[in-house]
């Protein structure tokens, strides 16, 4: 994305460009910085498999970070999760000794909550980057600073070493 937006400012503001350029640079390399951060964080965990009460929204992470993820609602984000994927989901997290399930921000934890109570699990926050909240706004959180807690907390979910 750095890229595109990138080539619109040069293309909007010509004169600017290589304001642009030198800033791009920064935040891509701050971008590779984090990527390494996670591949480093996420290599000593003594699971890989996350449980998330929530929406389909973290399987692009898992695959990069060659991690299992569970999701309550794999298919329409606006369908309810049946019965039998509750249950499923209750069994893999007492199979796994999974001991934290995953929410979203912005969404009422619900089902989160249900399958801790059911199995004895605590919750984490998983941020999906893509919306924050008005406080969040005001204090002009980045995308790297969401990225970094959600980094904080898978390890703390996956048990990796310090």
């Amino acid at each position: 994305m750095v890229p595109n937006i990138l080539k619109a400012l040069e293309t909007r503001d010509p004169d600017n460009k290589d304001f642009y350029r030198k800033n791009a640079d920064i935040y891509i390399m701050k971008l590779v910085d984090l990527d390494m951060q996670y591949k480093k964080g996420l290599l000593t965990c003594k699971k890989n498999i996350f449980v998330h009460g929530g929406h389909f929204a973290f399987n692009y992470l898992a695959k990069r970070y060659k991690l299992q993820y569970i999701s309550a609602y794999q298919g329409s984000p606006d369908s309810e999760p049946s019965p039998q994927r509750i249950i499923s989901m209750k069994k893999k997290v007492l199979e796994n000794n999974i001991r934290y399930i995953y929410y979203e921000e912005l969404i009422a934890p619900r089902l989160a909550s249900v399958l801790a109570g059911e199995t004895g699990a605590k919750l984490l926050k998983l941020h999906g980057a893509h919306n924050i909240s008005k406080d969040d706004f005001e204090r002009n959180t980045s995308f790297i600073a969401i990225m970094e807690e959600n980094l904080k907390n898978l390890k703390e979910g996956l048990e990796c070493q310090q």
